[in-house]
């Protein structure tokens, strides 16, 4: 935050442990702008019953989030060697890797396994960094060794911390909407709750969830991250240190936000938005809940979802939106790292918002993030030539944009298995398909992203993903990273875009949008309609 209490932030270092109390502010940043390019060095053993051919290494320059698709990972793969008596390997079990990351500049998580399962995921590695790891398949353990075996120890450690204190915790079933339970649902967790085994527990009332959120709150000195990490100093580079605590301060923060973000946006009824508003206001809106800014603390992907997590909780209570509370109350590279990862990771709200992309363009300088910012700013920009896709018909037929020159689009995205996709097409499409059904200058394209044509066509019969009456297409093999989508970065479903007569771009995403909407949208574009 701009304004920052220096009393505070030392209070809740003390309290989290990232720094011993007398520890000067100064210290506690991560300057690594005068750092020079080295290489990460990365050596395997893997004992399994079941052969490896191949181990897969992927890492990040920048990383706003795994599952966000920009920038795409960096990905390395080498052949797994067998053991034998001249590598030191055993010939039964072993297989032997190796990789070498070329010359980065600042940290980066990594991650890495076999066709299989995942070995290491996304652990922080630093320029010049070498580990050794020994994994045994048959009994699911691992062990460092190395320069860098401490670190990936203490990370082991935090890790194996997070998830057996998740694991303890029963699980919560909260009651959102209209939902409740009925006796019999009751009488389940009831019964389960006898045995031994991991508890459930339903949150139904105010009281509950408020006292869910104080739960989720407490967490945070109840776990003992900060306490690991102090038993690492003087072991584990400094650096590493930091962003740790900035990793683990982040997600257990995360976890308070997402869940009141859950009941905020769907009470049971109406007045459980008040109490929920203060309790957003007393304990998660105060200075002492966000760690300052430090430098290259936007390093840390887990703190950048932790303050993206805060500033949607903070746009619904106040009625403002994210990017303008983001550029009035951050500064710097962070700023500029959380409104690119917040454009990357909610394309449907943002392209639905021009004005505030360009605020947003306007007011990132930083790189890479101006570059994330400018390109989507750009690529959403109304009257732009659409990006000229590559679809196939039910024949599997190339179906391209030229295709359908003089018409008037609207995609709407999909894939099986999507709920939100059959209530879009329920509640919006087919109201919208009897208002276009007539209309010789409109086209509603559903472009479903599934893999596998098979499942597709028959999503297709069973008429609960798209109208009758839409021209049926699919991305094909490529699935979800066909270019259009990866273009536009579509990961969000269902997605619905409209491009215009003349192959321009007219709305790349809508937030929520109902059949009205998208008629009035459809109608402005029509030549007899355009002013």
């Amino acid at each position: 935050m701009k304004k920052t209490i220096i009393p505070c932030f030392l209070a809740l270092l003390c309290l989290f442990g990232s720094l011993s109390c007398g520890q000067n502010l100064a210290d506690n940043s991560l300057d690594l702008k005068d750092e020079n390019p080295q290489p990460v060095l990365v050596y395997g053993v893997v004992s399994s019953k079941e052969p490896i051919e191949k181990v897969t290494l992927k890492y990040w320059d920048y990383l706003f989030d795994p599952y966000i698709k920009e920038p795409p990972p960096i990905i390395q793969e080498t052949v797994a060697e067998r053991g034998n008596p001249f590598n030191g390997g055993n010939p039964g079990s072993d297989y032997l890797f190796s990789f070498k990351i070329k010359d980065i500049k600042k940290p980066v998580y990594i991650s890495m396994g076999d066709s299989l399962s995942t070995f290491l995921d996304l652990f922080l590695v630093l320029p010049g960094d070498s580990i050794a790891l020994q994994l045994d398949k048959r009994n699911f353990t691992i062990s460092f060794s190395g320069p860098a075996q401490e670190s990936f120890n203490l990370q082991a450690a935090l890790m194996k911390e997070l998830e057996g204190y998740r694991f303890e915790r029963p699980s919560s079933l909260l009651m959102i909407r209209n939902h409740s339970l009925d006796h019999e649902q009751r009488e389940m967790i009831e019964s389960h709750n006898q045995t031994f085994g991991k508890k459930v527990k339903a949150v139904e009332t105010l009281d509950e969830k408020l006292d869910h959120l104080s739960e989720k709150l407490e967490a945070r000195k109840v776990v003992k991250f900060g306490e690991k990490i102090i038993s690492y100093e003087g072991l584990v580079d400094k650096k590493v240190l930091d962003l740790l605590t900035l990793d683990y301060f982040g997600k257990t923060g995360i976890s308070v936000l997402k869940t009141f973000e859950t009941l905020y946006k769907y009470p049971r009824v109406e007045q459980e938005r008040e109490q929920l508003k203060e309790f957003f206001q007393e304990y998660l809106d105060q200075e002492g809940f966000i760690i300052p800014p430090v430098a290259q603390d936007e390093s840390s992907f887990h703190y950048l979802q932790f303050l993206e997590s805060f500033y949607k909780g903070k746009s619904l209570v106040d009625g403002r939106p994210f990017i303008t509370l983001v550029v009035e109350n951050e500064e710097g590279p962070l700023r500029d790292a959380i409104l690119a990862r917040y454009m990357l990771a909610n394309r449907n709200v943002v392209s639905s918002d021009m004005d505030l992309l360009s605020l947003a363009s306007e007011t990132v300088e930083n790189e890479p993030f101006a570059e994330i910012v400018r390109s989507t700013h750009s690529r959403n920009r109304e009257g732009s030539p659409a990006f000229p896709f590559v679809f196939y018909d039910t024949e599997g037929k190339e179906r391209k944009l030229e295709d359908y020159k003089g018409k008037v689009l609207l995609l709407d995205f999909w894939f099986t298995g999507c709920s939100a996709c059959i209530g879009f097409k329920e509640n919006v499409l087919s109201k919208l398909e009897a208002s276009i059904g007539n209309m010789d200058d409109v086209l509603l394209l559903s472009v479903s992203s599934d893999k596998d044509p098979k499942i597709w066509k028959k999503s297709l019969e069973s008429g609960r993903y798209s109208p009758e009456s839409a021209i049926h297409l699919n991305t094909g093999s490529l699935g979800g990273n066909n270019s259009f989508l990866g273009h536009y970065n579509i990961s969000l479903y269902p997605h619905v875009m409209l491009i215009d007569s003349d192959g321009n771009l007219a709305r790349t995403g809508f937030y929520k949008p109902d059949a009205g909407t998208l008629m009035d949208e459809i109608n402005r574009l029509l030549p007899e309609k355009k002013p």
